[in-house]
This record gives structure tokens, sequence and C-alpha cells, in this order.
């Protein structure tokens, strides 16, 4: 558990990036993900036609 305003949402915002994208600073010492296929980052956003019909 972690408190309130500590950078949860950024931090996992950008690992979720360097796993997506395979580019890692030098310090990463976690594991890499650098062929197409390794992983499936599915990403998106509800689109507001969504929202205004209540269909979340």
């Amino acid at each position: 558990m972690a408190g309130n305003q500590l950078g949860k949402t950024i931090a996992g915002g950008f690992e979720a990036a360097m796993h997506a994208t395979g580019r890692y600073p030098g310090w990463w010492q976690g594991r890499r993900f650098d062929m197409i296929g390794d992983l499936s980052c599915p990403a998106g956003h509800v689109s507001p036609s969504w929202r205004a019909r209540g269909s979340l």
C-alpha cells in the first residue's frame, strides 16, 4: 500500500512505457523486452460516446 500523491501513477506509466517501447534507461536492472512479440501491452481510453451512454 502507498499513500496519496506519491507518484504511483507516474511510476507505473513510466514502467509500462519502457516495456511497450523497449527503450530503457541505462540503470534499469529489471527484465527487458527487446523482441516484438515478447509482450502484449493493450492501452486505450473510453470514448466520449460510451461515457454519454453510461456504458463504462
